[in-house]
């Protein structure tokens, strides 16, 4: 077997929950439906389409927000994160991937296709280490 089957098989095998936050991009849609169509993982894709056996989720509409505003607020009231602040950082996607990261809420989130990659670092930066 060769190391891109064997990864794939062991990706498989675990079943990992996924956070895509970039669903408004065609190439993350279509990365969605091929990952849950070859069942390598679980997938939550933000502001996407709704897709077959993909969660689908709107950061600002998430049944879970005020939770998780209080806990990035709880994450950086030192560095003088007011709560409304830590409301706004969670409407967007690729910070509230990250904070659901943090929070075992996922395993991972992949993004970058359209974010900046200091957009992306710093979400992680500031939820994930």
């Amino acid at each position: 077997m060769n190391p891109l089957n064997r990864i794939l098989a062991a990706a498989r095998s675990r079943q990992r929950h996924i956070i895509l936050p970039e669903g408004d991009n065609p190439l993350v849609t279509e990365a969605a439906r091929k990952i849950v169509a070859d069942e390598i993982a679980k997938i939550t894709l933000m502001n996407g389409p709704d897709i077959p056996g993909v969660i689908s989720l709107t950061p600002s509409e998430a049944p879970d927000l005020p939770y998780l505003a209080q806990e990035g607020h709880q994450m950086r009231v030192a560095k003088g994160m007011t709560a409304h602040q830590a409301l706004s950082d969670m409407k967007d996607p690729i910070m509230q991937a990250a904070i659901r990261v943090r929070l075992d809420l996922a395993d991972g989130t992949v993004g970058g296709a359209a974010a900046r990659t200091a957009e992306t670092v710093r979400a992680v930066l500031r939820h994930v280490s």
